[in-house]
């Protein structure tokens, strides 16, 4: 069938739901712990401990600590994903309001609250791309415009209860019961239009699909926590599950085919599905092991996060075949920071740590769209007095490559009954890097 059609290779990013929800160290949270790279179950010296390890806020006492402005810079490169074999680049900047917290000494018992942001991005991609398909014996010669528009707005939100107790000179125990509200919603679009040249005259034709996801979370998140310390050494472990209570998934999509007869047998030029589920996921037991030692103006810390495997039936939507639960993978996540201390008011931290990601691209499992990436990071801090508050300023950047599964391709296929794209060898899977650098300001007061 000589047409443009069987020449389209449209970018893979319709239904995509590409916010970073394939790690789980998607933010560093607190004044001193993102300095060190997230190293800080075993340090526990300000309110972020709450988040840590609990258990610190024994010796924190009665404090106020705020992160005010947190700003976040990310670039995601999808490589040779156009019909040109050009990347398609995506690029978010946010505003992230950070952490409150507060605690509370009595008779026997710390208590702390903190609301915090544990994850934050925003993104409003757009890219497309020209390019010639010379004719072959069987097609015509075709100018394509292939495009895509990407909107996200991704936040969670954590409140969380903690208390602290001292069980002897050396041990203290900490627990703390959280409740996190995540909110992930998306608009994706991606489409071609083709000019099809017939010799005697030229045909325009397109293609148009867009999609809608809104995914709305709720958690319960208990914590058991303990930190032992004798002079220059101590030791931290925090053990953390969390359980979901709530779930709601809606999903909507257009898809408009233009250029070739909606009589024809078997095919769809134009279709609106709408969907939703309340399948929830299930999610890892964390176990969080830290160490630290301080020399004379220095500290040097270290943080193992270990995450279990989690072996879970895929569910999928049931008009569309599109899984909206998943297994994942057993991840270790290691973080190192260095404390160095300039005089009484001033110190610099540097730290660094890895952000594997949990994700397990599976071929056998139809329309899969997953990004598996591991990150690592650098971070750098300075404190310092401003006004006889302590303040905080720092940085941290994370860079990984991995691979992206853009499996929506056949699902777009399945619906619209057209080969809009040519068969695959490598089950959808294409090279994918990422980056993102992030800046911030705490303040104690």
């Amino acid at each position: 069938m000589k047409n443009g059609f069987t020449c389209w290779l449209l970018v893979a990013i319709v239904q995509s739901s590409l916010a970073d929800e394939y790690h789980y160290n998607n933010l560093l949270i607190g004044k001193n712990a993102v300095g060190l790279g997230g190293a800080f179950t075993a340090v526990a010296n300000d309110l972020s401990t709450i988040f840590y390890n609990p258990a610190g806020l024994v010796k924190l006492g009665s404090r106020n600590m705020a992160s005010i402005n947190t700003f976040a810079w990310e670039e995601t490169s999808f490589k040779r994903v156009y019909g040109a074999q050009e990347d398609f680049n995506r690029q978010a900047f946010s505003v992230v309001p950070g952490f409150f917290g507060v605690s509370q000494t009595t008779d026997t018992w710390t208590l702390g609250a903190a609301l915090m942001v544990t994850d934050y991005s925003k993104e409003r991609s757009d890219g497309d791309v020209y390019f010639d398909i010379p004719a072959t014996e069987d097609t015509y010669s075709v100018n394509q415009n292939q495009f895509a528009t990407i909107d996200i707005d991704n936040a969670a939100y954590q409140l969380s209860f903690a208390g602290a107790r001292s069980l002897s000179e050396h041990w203290n125990i900490g627990l703390s019961l959280a409740l996190e509200y995540r909110q992930f919603e998306t608009y994706q679009a991606s489409g071609v239009v083709t000019n099809t040249d017939v010799g005697i005259d030229v045909i325009e034709g397109g293609f148009f699909g867009a999609a809608r996801f809104s995914d709305e979370k709720y958690f319960v998140i208990p914590s058991l926590s303990v930190l032992y310390e004798a002079e220059a050494f101590s030791f931290g472990a925090k053990l953390t599950k969390n359980i979901a209570i709530k779930r709601q998934h809606d999903f909507s999509s257009t898809i408009f085919v233009s250029g070739i007869s909606s009589e024809v047998p078997g095919i769809n030029t134009a279709n609106r599905i709408h969907d939703s589920s309340e399948e929830k996921q299930r999610y890892p037991i964390n176990v969080r092991l830290g160490a630290a030692y301080q020399f004379d103006s220095i500290r040097l810390s270290l943080d193992v996060s270990y995450y279990e495997a989690v072996d879970m039936e895929v569910h999928t939507l049931e008009s569309l075949s599109v899984p909206i639960t998943r297994p994942f993978s057993s991840i270790t996540n290691y973080a190192a920071g260095i404390h160095y201390k300039l005089s009484e008011k001033t110190s610099l931290q540097f730290g660094l740590f890895t952000d594997d990601s949990m994700s397990i691209i599976d071929p056998s499992i139809d329309n899969q769209r997953l990004e598996k990436v591991d990150l690592k990071g650098v971070s750098f801090a300075y404190n310092t007095f401003v006004f006889e508050l302590p303040i905080t300023t720092g940085i941290y950047i994370k860079t990984g490559a991995g691979k992206v599964r853009l499996g929506e391709l056949r699902t777009v296929e399945s619906v619209t009954g057209l080969d809009l794209y040519p068969p695959s060898t490598n089950n959808d899977i294409y090279d994918a890097s990422k980056q993102t650098i992030i800046g911030y300001f705490s303040v104690n007061f």
